[in-house]
């Protein structure tokens, strides 16, 4: 996917949330700033793994953003850091 349709995907993603979910002004603040770093990032996936696995903590279960990756993506691919906050987050 372009990084264009990536932004729509995620502003649609944020809407949402933010519908369906009451959150404080402070924490739709961080979401925000969460979801603009994923899409500043999207263009280099380590970084954007990192954010996204920094970030997953603010999100409901059943609102956990969307990552942008290859068509050949598999979590394996992981640094050791990222699989461990990737592991957490699945838990959560």
């Amino acid at each position: 996917m372009t990084v264009d349709e990536y932004q729509k995907i995620i502003t649609s993603f944020q809407q949402l949330l933010f519908n369906n979910v009451p959150l404080s002004s402070d924490h739709q603040f961080k979401i925000r700033l969460g979801l603009q770093q994923l899409i500043d990032s999207c263009d280099d996936l380590e970084l954007h793994q990192s954010i996204w696995a920094k970030i997953v903590y603010l999100f409901p279960n059943q609102y956990i953003p969307p990552l942008r990756v290859p068509k050949n993506f598999s979590i394996y691919d992981f640094d050791q850091k990222t699989m461990e906050q990737y592991l957490i987050a699945e838990k959560l």
